[in-house]
């Protein structure tokens, strides 16, 4: 897992904020989406390496 410092930094913060927002805006299935999103960037990120 050689991520660069900066994409692994946006990651952690696409996923936080999806977090967030899920929890302080109540629309729960958007922020789920975001944080499915994320990860699903990460592992493709991932694998493509």
């Amino acid at each position: 897992m050689n991520l660069k410092k900066t994409e692994r930094n946006l990651f952690s913060i696409f996923l936080s904020l999806g977090s967030l927002f899920a929890i302080f805006s109540g629309f729960f299935i958007l922020g789920i989406g975001m944080l499915i999103g994320g990860a699903t960037l990460l592992t493709k990120s991932i694998s493509e390496e």
